[in-house]
């Protein structure tokens, strides 16, 4: 039987489901081991009720993998453009968890190394006496820093934009599980 449903509501399941395994797998533990002399504290007996946890945690799994290949092909055949940029969703959400992430830790770490360079280069000048000495302390600086800046600004912004639109087709786009 397959059921229609938004993308938010059948994340939302995923989560659900992840609990539902969880409390089972804390009964599987609870319950594998005991003293023979113990009496089965469970009408029916341990080891049914075992396999039963088992079997169910089977069955969520199943449907938690059904619920993820729905999303994957939506994902897929979804296409969002940010700044003129014609994308599947999957392809967005690559690039928001892998390369968005490194290229802002890139940049930013470029920006602090060149301020850093500046100040310590600065203090040095301070110091330094003659005009010779002085011209072995001045720097050129090999990336433009208004670049460096304005592609932080531009990738954060693009993270920004993704994440609203992401919010709204995964409020609006129905996948059958």
């Amino acid at each position: 039987m397959t059921t229609q449903t938004t993308i938010t509501e059948a994340l939302a399941e995923t989560k659900v489901i992840a609990k539902k395994i969880e409390k089972k797998e804390a009964f599987i533990r609870q319950y594998l081991m005991r003293q023979r002399i113990v009496v089965d504290p469970i009408e029916g007996g341990s080891k049914a009720a075992i396999e039963k946890e088992f079997q169910a945690i089977g069955d969520l799994t199943k449907n938690l993998i059904k619920i993820r290949m729905a999303i994957a092909k939506a994902n897929l055949e979804t296409h969002l453009e940010i700044d003129g940029m014609k994308l599947p969703v999957t392809a967005w959400l690559a690039w928001r968890r892998e390369v968005a992430p490194e290229r802002l830790l890139f940049e930013k770490a470029i920006i602090s190394q060149i301020e850093r360079v500046r100040i310590e280069t600065s203090a040095k000048l301070q110091k330094a006496g003659s005009d010779m000495e002085r011209s072995q302390w001045e720097l050129d600086t090999c990336a433009d820093e208004t670049v460096l800046h304005a592609n932080v600004e531009a990738v954060q912004a693009r993270l920004d934009v993704l994440d609203g639109k992401l919010s709204l087709i995964n409020a609006t786009t129905r996948i059958e599980v």
